[in-house]
């Protein structure tokens, strides 16, 4: 029950205060609960939305209809760039979770005499403050993607992440608590910012036509990285032979971002699949760009 609740108020929230796809409202034919949350948008970011959408503004799609499939994904134009999603996703799952465990490992305790189960105990407060750090690298994360952009702080986040799985290992025997919660908290933080920045820069980087195939087919590769985790993680295998595969996976990791384009100030999904122009501008018409690159043309009716 406790961990329906966050669940629950997520869900209230969204219900509440996330608005509706504009695109979506329009391929369903309603236009004017679209046209409203432009006006809406325009007005959260301090512009005039009746100067922007006039009164009897008048607004249609005219979204490229040509579908596409799985196959698209490797298009000449695309293949790379899928190829090395599907990397950089592999490896950030694995790493997240493999971090995860790796921390849960070391603070572990399987010779507690106290304990007459025969169980393992853990050091469930030290669990707790290195996952709490989550919370910071979501924002370092919000704070970095706008002023540094994507790919940079990716990049670093991934490298330190690895970095901090070998201080971990090397330390986890000769070192005090207070010092493993401190390296345990920095690693956490660091896989939750490259995490999310990696979210971000894949839904920017693929086009409409390919951003829910694309999207879905990397998040999948990298359960499969998820699913494999446990199995390096929760071995009779050395930590130290752990912490260098771990640095090992985060560095190919970081070495796949930072082939990935920056799309920091571009729009989303800026080149089209079909090399279609995305906008036009004519006398009596103007262009709203939505974020997944649909347009809606909307002209004044006089």
């Amino acid at each position: 029950i406790l961990c329906a609740i966050p669940c629950i108020v997520s869900l209230l929230g969204a219900l509440l205060f996330v608005p509706e796809s504009p695109r979506w409202l329009v391929s369903k034919g309603r236009n004017e609960e679209a046209l409203m949350i432009l006006r809406r948008v325009a007005e959260l970011n301090g512009k005039n939305s009746h100067e922007l959408f006039l009164e009897n503004t008048v607004i249609y799609d005219t979204e490229n209809k040509d579908s596409s499939n799985f196959r698209d994904l490797f298009k000449p134009q695309w293949r790379k760039k899928i190829l090395l999603l599907w990397t950089v996703w592999f490896g950030m799952v694995f790493s997240y979770y493999g971090t995860i465990l790796m921390i849960t490992r070391i603070f572990t305790d399987t010779n507690d005499s106290s304990n007459q189960t025969g169980h393992a105990t853990f050091n469930y407060e030290a669990i707790t403050i290195s996952a709490s750090s989550e919370i910071i690298g979501l924002t370092i994360a919000i704070l970095a993607v706008n002023r540094i952009g994507r790919i940079s702080p990716a990049v670093s986040s991934f490298l330190m992440g690895g970095t901090f799985a070998v201080v971990l290992a090397f330390s986890a025997s000769s070192k005090p608590i207070w010092f493993l919660t401190v390296i345990a908290f920095g690693a956490r933080c660091v896989e939750m910012a490259g995490s999310s920045i990696l979210w971000i820069s894949t839904a920017e980087i693929l086009p409409t036509e390919l951003r829910s195939t694309g999207h879905g087919s990397s998040n999948a590769i990298g359960r499969i990285g998820g699913i494999l985790a446990p199995f390096l993680i929760q071995s009779n295998i050395s930590l130290l032979t752990v912490s260098v595969c771990m640095f090992g996976i985060h560095s190919v990791t970081a070495l796949g971002m930072s082939l990935l384009p920056e799309t920091k100030n571009l729009e989303v999904g800026e080149i089209s699949l079909h090399g279609h122009e995305t906008a036009e501008v004519c006398a009596n018409e103007r262009t709203s760009v939505l974020q997944n690159k649909t347009v809606l043309t909307y002209s004044t009716v006089r």
